[in-house]
């Protein structure tokens, strides 16, 4: 069983058993994240018509193929290895650059789309959290946007994870503003599941009919910062979407 949609590289994380089932709901939470992530970014991205994007913690490059089915040309990664910059490129990545967030190689107001996945929860320092969020700024054009996950403090499990780093929604609305940027997005997920094993198949129909419901139900009634992950769309410009 190999998951796709974002999720290609992932498969240590999903421990099977003889009949093809999933073990434990964190592995189809994996499964759900990948699918959901495409969807939401796709629908934060349908007032636009970006051909480049810049994946900031690319990694090995997992979401190369979601992002060619989002109408994206040109693919930049960047992340801070280059063991696994060096992979993204032979899956698929146009341009490489190895750096961190606070100093990207790009010319001011010179990017469309900026795209980050879950990535910012690895980032310690909340003052390197803000940095970010400020050379994010620096390289958008004006029409340009940054799409970001991350996993709020409240729901977030393994609070005692040395390399992660959680902030609630408003405090992460705080370092957004005071970067200079603009919200024009908040995206709530929860991936509620019933913990028990199920079928990958299952899993899919989930990703696509049952959570879609279940999300907006949460989203009316249940704490935001409750969610699994938040989705943020920002710009240097208001932008009504």
């Amino acid at each position: 069983f190999i998951v796709k949609n974002g999720q290609k590289y992932f498969t240590h994380f999903f421990p099977l058993i003889k009949n093809n089932l999933v073990k434990n709901i964190s592995n189809l939470q994996f499964y759900i994240y990948g699918n959901n992530s495409s969807d939401n970014t796709k629908k934060i991205l349908q007032k636009f018509s970006f051909t480049n994007v810049v994946d900031l913690g690319c990694g090995e490059g997992a979401w190369i193929d979601d992002y060619k089915k989002l109408g994206f040309k040109k693919l930049i990664g960047i992340d801070i290895s280059e063991e696994r910059l060096k992979i993204a490129k032979n899956n698929g990545l146009s341009e490489i650059y190895c750096c961190n967030g606070k100093e990207m190689p790009f010319d001011d107001g010179s990017i469309d789309c900026l795209i980050s996945n879950n990535v910012l929860i690895n980032v310690i320092q909340d003052q390197d959290k803000l940095d970010i969020l400020k050379e994010s700024k620096r390289i958008l054009n004006n029409k340009g946007i940054f799409i970001f996950s991350f996993c709020p403090t409240k729901s977030f499990k393994y609070k005692k994870l040395d390399h992660c780093s959680t902030v609630s929604i408003n405090e992460m609305k705080k370092m957004v503003l005071d970067s200079g940027l603009k919200i024009n997005r908040i995206i709530p997920c929860y991936f509620t599941f019933p913990r028990v094993g199920a079928n990958p198949k299952f899993a899919s129909f989930s990703s696509k009919f049952v959570f879609p419901i279940t999300d907006i139900l949460l989203r009316k009634f249940s704490d935001p910062d409750m969610a699994k992950v938040v989705y943020f769309s920002v710009s240097v410009n208001s932008n009504s979407i």
